[in-house]
C-alpha cells in the first residue's frame, strides 16, 4: 500500500506516523474524515463554512498558533486543505478517547437489521450492551455499546434516551444556551413532540455553518427514530434540541 504523504511547508507527514483512523481520499480529492492525529498534533481538515477564526475557537487555540504551524496559512481557506493544530499534553484533551470512539462508531456505519423488527447480530449485540434483548429499540443502546468500547462513562438506563442528557452533562440546548463547541463523540439529541421528550440520539461528529454530521443507529435515508440501521447523517442545525458530553470530565 502506497504511503501517504502530506506537505506542510517544509514539514513532511507520512501515513506511517498517523495515529488512528488514516485520512481516506475518494474521487482523489474528497476527504471523508474532518480530523486525524499524529503526535503532538492534530489535523483539521477544512469543510465547507470553516474559516480561521472559527476554527481557533474550536480547537480553544490562537490564531497566532495557526499561521505558526502552517506555514504559508493565509485567511484565505478552501475545503480540502489541511490545518496543523498543536495538542498540548494537558488531561482535558481527551484525544485518545475520542478518537477511539470515532473509530469504532465509524465501523459500524452500514449496519443493518436482520428483519426490520429490531434484530440481527450486530443490532442485537448493541441492545445486549444495555440489557435488553432484540425487539426494542436501539439508538440509545448503539451509543452504549460504543462508549463500551472505549470504556468511557454511561448512563445506568443506557437504553434510554433521556438518560444521556442530565442537566450536569449539557453543553447545547437549543435556544437556551451554548456553553462549548462540540467535538466528535459528543452527543445530539432530537426532541419528538409526539413523545413530549427527547426520542432519538446520535454522535456528533462534525458541523458546517448549516448542518451537524452525525452517526445514528436505529435510523434510516429519511432520518426515522425507528429506522433499520446505523447511517451518517446531515441533520440541519435546528432539528437538534440538545447535545451532552461525556468525554469531558
Amino acid at each position: 500500500m502506497a504511503l501517504l504523504f502530506i506537505i506542510f511547508g517544509n514539514y513532511s507527514l507520512s501515513q506511517n506516523n498517523l495515529i488512528g483512523p488514516p485520512l481516506t481520499h475518494v474521487n482523489q480529492d474528497s476527504i471523508v474524515i474532518s480530523t486525524t492525529f499524529i503526535n503532538n498534533f492534530l489535523i483539521h481538515i477544512v469543510v465547507s463554512g470553516d474559516y480561521l477564526s472559527k476554527i481557533a475557537k474550536k480547537y480553544d487555540v490562537q490564531l497566532s498558533e495557526l499561521y505558526a504551524y502552517n506555514e504559508g496559512l493565509t485567511y484565505l481557506i478552501h475545503p480540502g486543505e489541511y490545518i496543523l493544530i498543536a495538542i498540548y499534553d494537558e488531561p482535558n484533551n481527551y484525544v485518545e478517547e475520542r478518537m477511539c470512539l470515532k473509530s469504532s462508531y465509524e465501523s459500524q456505519i452500514g449496519v443493518r437489521e436482520a428483519t426490520g423488527n429490531n434484530d440481527g447480530f450486530d443490532v442485537e449485540k448493541y441492545l445486549a450492551s444495555s440489557e435488553l434483548g432484540k425487539g426494542y429499540s436501539w439508538c440509545a443502546a448503539f451509543i452504549n455499546w460504543n462508549y463500551q468500547q472505549c470504556n468511557l462513562p454511561a448512563p445506568k438506563k443506557s437504553a434510554w434516551v433521556p438518560s444521556w442528557f442530565p442537566k450536569s452533562k449539557l453543553i447545547y440546548v437549543r435556544g437556551e444556551f451554548s456553553l462549548m463547541n462540540p467535538q466528535s463523540g459528543d452527543l445530539i439529541g432530537i426532541w419528538f413532540n409526539s413523545k413530549k421528550r427527547l426520542a432519538h440520539i446520535g454522535i456528533y461528529d462534525h458541523e458546517d455553518d448549516t448542518y451537524y454530521y452525525t452517526v445514528e443507529g436505529n435510523t434510516n435515508e429519511a432520518g426515522s427514530r425507528e429506522g433499520d440501521g446505523v447511517y451518517r447523517k446531515r441533520r440541519i442545525k435546528r432539528q437538534v434540541h440538545s447535545i451532552s458530553s461525556w468525554i469531558n470530565d
